[in-house]
């Protein structure tokens, strides 16, 4: 029958009436539990299989630590003692901004204790989904962690998000180096399994640490490839798995290789990939593949603007039509001329009306996919852009003015350049609409304010201004 502590019920060694947290509390008058005579005990901050983490505070110093102890019922078992100080041999071999550092460890009253940093935040697994972005960065910093220790010989072998502590300032701090292994001549020493026994938590190992194979800095990429999937997607890639966001999908997709060879070769060669990729998807504007994409949509939308303005010309534009040209329905105030003709000022014009609605819904449909396209892979970033490049638009805008106010001049002087003006303004103006629909898919993903770019605006006006006063010149000089 198993013992238990009279005081608070905890499983004891045999023999023992109390466990060892209620043996230091009722071992003075004093409320205070000084443990080691250096660290005053305060309350539980946390717990697992293997043992409690209480707050404390050294005495002289005012430092507040984590001080994790054994539990109590696993003080008599050796092979649990011997990863428990294991873990305090490994931690402080390393000095590492990113790794929980440990202050002292040592036994009181017969049970192992370590004091270590304590850190003011949550592990990565109460953090939940994260931004890609975010996830990116805090891969960068455990793989510089992890560099760090695989210099120094030592593969952590248990990374997982309950292992990777984020602090209150955003920080990194790589925790429980429990089952770490040595890589150097001096492993034999250092392990704490034995060769043949397989520890760690099996939905984030490699598939060569699942068989029991030799210690290898790929397996903590491997396992952490599996971490920052889950931080950015919130599931493990179990099976066959959904894509990552991009960028992060080609990091995750190499780092889960089944063969360590064709993994990143280092912690060092991962973290200069995700650190690549945070840059690249904080960039100002997009990489060029997704330029493309952009780029088509733009064209279908501007090719549905040009069909609706075509559409919208035609059916106002007056024009003389046999009597039986014109349906019912159709018409906008006609009036009849003496040889039973029809003067229509404007009517539906219903192919070109039709034509544009089906080039506007193709248009809408492809934003509407790339807008999907933007969600799905986190490039929809509110703030991630500076000022659109209007240059072109304006620079565009003030030649098709030019273009216009010499035209009519030169036009009586029989200069066959005029005759070529309209196809030359078509094609710019055409130009111009692309180049406002690609600036404004760039200002609705990043979430700026169309209204406010000036620019854009003015060289719109510069293009449209042309066009629309001579058309408003032919219809006041029209007649039948």
């Amino acid at each position: 029958m198993t013992q238990r502590c009279q005081r608070c019920g905890t499983p004891v060694v045999a023999g023992q009436s109390m466990c060892a947290v209620c043996l230091w509390s009722g071992s003075g008058e004093s409320d205070e539990i000084l443990v080691a005579g250096r660290w005053l005990l305060g309350e539980e901050i946390g717990s697992g299989a293997s043992g409690t983490v209480y707050r404390a505070v050294e005495r002289q110093t005012g430092r507040a630590v984590a001080l994790k102890i054994l539990a109590d019922h696993l003080v008599e078992d050796a092979d649990v003692r011997r990863r428990f100080e294991r873990e305090a041999a490994a931690l402080s071999r390393l000095d590492h901004a990113s790794i929980v550092a440990v202050y002292d460890s040592g036994t009181w009253q017969d049970v192992p204790y370590i004091a270590m940093e304590l850190v003011d935040g949550a592990p990565l697994s109460e953090l939940g989904t994260l931004p890609q972005l975010r996830v990116l960065e805090l891969g960068e910093e455990i793989c510089a962690a992890l560099a760090y220790a695989h210099r120094r010989g030592l593969v952590h072998r248990d990374i997982k998000p309950a292992n990777i502590l984020v602090d209150r300032t955003g920080r990194v701090k790589l925790a429980d180096f429990g089952i770490s292994r040595l890589l150097d001549g001096d492993a034999r020493g250092w392990t704490i399994t034995a060769a043949d026994h397989t520890s760690g938590t099996p939905h984030y190992m490699s598939p060569e640490a699942l068989q029991g194979a030799a210690p290898d800095a790929r397996m903590d990429l491997y396992s952490l490839g599996i971490v920052l999937y889950e931080a950015a997607t919130g599931v493990l890639p179990l099976g066959s798995r959904r894509p990552a966001p991009w960028p992060l999908e080609s990091i995750v997709a190499r780092a889960l290789q089944p063969e360590a060879e064709s993994r990143f070769i280092s912690a060092d060669d991962m973290g200069t990939a995700l650190h690549r990729a945070a840059t690249e998807l904080a960039a100002p504007r997009l990489p060029q593949d997704e330029r493309v994409w952009v780029r088509s949509v733009a064209v279908l939308l501007a090719l549905a603007t040009a069909a609706a303005i075509w559409a919208v010309l035609v059916s106002v534009t007056p024009r003389v039509l046999a009597s039986d040209d014109l349906p019912p329905l159709t018409m906008v105030a006609p009036e009849r001329l003496a040889d039973g003709r029809l003067v229509s000022l404007a009517r539906f014009e219903t192919l070109p009306i039709l034509g544009a609605a089906a080039m506007i819904a193709l248009g809408l449909a492809a934003y509407g996919m790339l807008r999907h396209h933007w969600r799905r892979n986190g490039l929809d970033r509110p703030g991630a852009s500076a000022a659109p490049d209007t240059r072109w638009i304006v620079g565009l805008g003030a030649t098709l003015m030019f273009i216009y106010l010499i035209g009519k001049p030169i036009e009586p002087l029989g200069f066959r350049l005029s005759l070529y003006v309209p196809v030359l303004a078509g094609i710019l103006e055409f130009v111009v609409v692309f180049l406002f629909w690609d600036t404004v898919l760039e200002c609705v993903r990043t979430s700026r304010p169309i209204g406010r770019e000036t620019a854009l605006w003015l060289g719109v006006t510069l293009a449209v201004l042309p066009p629309t006063l001579e058309f408003f010149t032919y219809v006041a000089n029209w007649s039948p």
